[in-house]
């Protein structure tokens, strides 16, 4: 599976969107695959998937919670980033 890229150091709020966006975009994905193969439920009563669409789905699936931790991960980095910029103290906060 493909790694995401490092956060910057100085991360910020604003900063966050392209992050959200494409983590957004990735659930969406998953979301549309698995509504393609799963809305009806098939004649014989069973669901087939070739090997393909279960390794698309499988990766889609691991990509969109690699992108949601990392949107996690880059929220708690923009909040100390900036409360370091004005000077708050994380445990005061």
């Amino acid at each position: 599976m493909p790694t995401l890229s490092e956060l910057e150091p100085g991360i910020g709020f604003c900063d966050l969107e392209p992050l959200i966006c494409d983590a957004a975009d990735m659930v969406d994905a998953f979301n549309a695959i698995v509504h393609q193969h799963f809305d009806r439920k098939p004649a014989g009563g069973r669901f087939i998937l070739t090997a393909d669409e279960g390794h698309r789905l499988f990766f889609l699936a691991g990509m969109a919670v690699a992108m949601s931790e990392k949107v996690k991960e880059a929220y708690y980095a923009a909040w100390e980033n900036e409360a370091a910029a004005r000077g708050v103290n994380k445990q005061a906060a």
